[in-house]
């Protein structure tokens, strides 16, 4: 009999689940647990930083924990299912390998010394609400079983799947941590789930209706996902530009660069003043009085360079304002 299902990262096709139970008291003085059910319920725990590691491995977490400090836990391919923790800091406590199923973080905070490594969750089941959680790190390390697939599942379509997954909890994450006061877990909660829905619907394109059976062609496939795929590109790469507006450098070092560019560009195709090319490149940039240098006596080039640096003016400040209205609003 395997153990766990086969999209799940703890799956083993020839492991069994644990059956053995311990008690959630019955870990104090040890140093954790192997191959057990750990259940039970338990509140007002205070793990010191000082205190013993506890490690937990291929375990099946079954237990609720309210208004407590976890500290110093290694957890390794162990199932979280039926696991509630409430108000709970986790601190230098790490996930490798494990699978969250039934699995609900209600007001929870992960200290950033915390780590997520080739994890799996559920997006019907898994829950994070109100909770802290560093978004590249769990985003970023989830991962879904393609290497002891059945012979009834193909590893194309599961990793269609996995995008959806993937998709469904970073948005999920970014609800959690709305109303964090520590907007650097917006930020990027924001960007991985941007990211991730981008990457889905390009995805979406690899199956017609969604049906394993009617994959596209290769060549079906980058045609019609093509509009999709330059949006994406566009999107990170001005994204890029602002830090996923975080950042007003990055922004004001393009606005000097777009002028420099643009000021030699009219001075060698204008009369070779200058002071009057960066005052033009200044006024077209700023969309401020532009349309005093259209003139029908200017060549078809110089037209469309302008028209260009016009363009240019308008991305910059696309990206100035939303940063800084952002900024003023929080």
């Amino acid at each position: 009999m395997a153990r766990g299902n086969y999209w799940e990262v703890i799956y083993d096709a020839e492991g069994v689940d644990p059956t053995e139970i311990a008690e959630i008291e019955s870990i104090r003085g040890t140093n954790g647990l192997h191959h057990k059910i750990l259940r039970g319920t338990k509140s007002n725990i205070k793990r010191r930083a000082s205190e013993r590691p506890l490690t937990f491995s291929n375990c099946t977490i079954k237990v609720a924990i309210d208004n407590s400090q976890i500290t110093n836990c290694t957890f390794t391919r162990c199932l979280f299912n039926e696991t509630t923790f409430t108000n709970v800091k986790f601190s230098n406590c790490h996930f490798k390998e494990c699978h969250f199923r039934i699995s609900l973080f209600d007001q929870c905070y992960f200290i950033d010394n915390c780590s997520f490594i080739h994890n799996s969750a559920s997006a019907e089941l898994f829950r994070l609400r109100g909770t802290a959680l560093a978004a590249s790190n769990f985003i970023g390390n989830l991962v879904t079983n393609v290497q002891n697939l059945p012979a009834t599942a193909s590893k194309d379509y599961q990793l269609f799947r996995f995008s959806e997954t993937r998709q469904k909890i970073a948005y999920m994450l970014f609800e959690s941590v709305r109303s964090e006061p520590n907007t650097r877990y917006i930020d990027e909660a924001f960007k991985e789930y941007i990211c991730a829905d981008l990457r889905f619907r390009i995805d979406e394109f690899r199956y017609v209706n969604r049906d394993p059976a009617k994959p596209r062609s290769p060549r079906s496939f980058w045609w019609f996902s093509l509009p999709l795929r330059v949006e994406r590109q566009i999107v990170l790469a001005v994204a890029w530009l602002s830090d996923w507006g975080r950042n007003y450098i990055r922004p004001l070092a393009f606005f000097c660069a777009t002028i420099l560019i643009f000021s030699i560009i009219y001075y060698k195709l204008s009369d070779r003043n200058f002071e009057n090319a960066f005052i033009k490149a200044c006024n077209i940039t700023l969309v401020a009085g532009y349309t005093a240098y259209y003139g029908a006596q200017q060549s078809g080039l110089l037209k469309m360079i302008e028209t260009i640096n016009l363009s240019v003016g308008l991305l910059w400040y696309s990206l100035l304002i939303p940063l800084i209205s952002r900024r003023i609003q929080r």
